[in-house]
């Protein structure tokens, strides 16, 4: 779980090793839910808060991007429409929250690999990064598990990790979905609800400390 210090800092466990967040990383939260499900005996909907640790300090021209599509609300509303078993989980595609929006989303530069093997930037189980490298779609991507293979793709690696507890809830989300599920952004909630009532959805997601020194 992430501590918030009296210092001005806060600290995150990822991989069984505590890293103290240091000059420029921020924390973002985002509220999960799965709002047109029942509880049944057999299914639990998933909900709860999960905390993203954006490493500008490591990755600055990704956490940059993402952290404009946070303050801009990009992801409010955003329906979970991809879950594979075992691989990630993805979200980012435009949602029926409001009709025509869609994110205007420039990522510009790719950042370069780290000098030294850090977790936070392979894709590992925890680890958050667009989905399609620098191709600036606005999606991005949690693993599930290890997918270092990704990490060869042009830029592909992860700048923003989450807590084992955040990934319980992430662990949680249905994934039983294998077809259609790509077309939310042509649907309405209610035609959501009908087509995939137990998708879960992205409530709200919002810069919850940052660290500037």
């Amino acid at each position: 779980m992430f501590a918030q210090p009296p210092n001005d800092s806060f600290t995150s466990n990822f991989h069984g090793k505590t890293y103290t967040q240091v000059k420029g990383d921020a924390l973002v939260k985002c509220i999960l839910s799965t709002p047109h499900a029942q509880k049944i005996e057999t299914y639990n909907p998933s909900e709860g808060t999960i905390n993203i640790s954006v490493h500008k300090s490591l990755a600055p021209f990704a956490s940059a991007a993402f952290l404009d599509l946070v303050s801009s609300r990009h992801f409010d509303g955003n329906y979970i429409f991809r879950v594979v078993p075992g691989f990630i989980v993805q979200w980012g595609i435009e949602s029926p929250r409001n009709g025509s929006y869609k994110a205007k989303f420039i990522k510009a530069d790719i950042d370069p690999p780290p000098s030294q093997h850090d977790p936070r930037r392979s894709n590992v189980r925890g680890t958050l990064n667009f989905a399609g490298g620098n191709s600036g779609t606005g999606q991005v991507y949690i693993n599930k598990s290890d997918n270092r293979y990704l990490d060869k793709e042009k830029g592909s690696l992860p700048f923003a990790s989450l807590d084992e507890e955040s990934m319980k809830i992430v662990d949680s989300v249905y994934d039983k979905y294998e077809q259609g599920s790509g077309q939310v952004k042509a649907l309405n909630n209610d035609e959501v609800g009908k087509l995939f009532p137990n998708m879960s959805r992205i409530e709200r997601c919002w810069i919850s400390s940052s660290i500037e020194r």
